[in-house]
């Protein structure tokens, strides 16, 4: 699957490997905010979610298998 971080990439690995999954990360890359991001960041910043500054994203490759 293609996850962003800003979802919480060990959260998400520890609830696949919680549900009998074996979870890797296999790749990543960090890309320019996209239009969702973009017409979301205020809001992810009032939260805390994102740096002021920040106006990039890492994708991370998620692969999981049965254990």
């Amino acid at each position: 699957m293609v996850h962003s971080g800003l979802c919480g990439t060990e959260d998400t690995l520890q609830r696949l490997s919680s549900a009998g999954l074996r979870a890797t990360v296999g790749d990543h890359a960090v890309i320019p905010f996209g239009p969702v991001l973009c017409s979301r960041a205020a809001w992810l910043r009032c939260r805390g979610l994102l740096d002021e500054a920040q106006d990039t994203e890492k994708l991370v490759i998620i692969r999981a298998e049965n254990s």
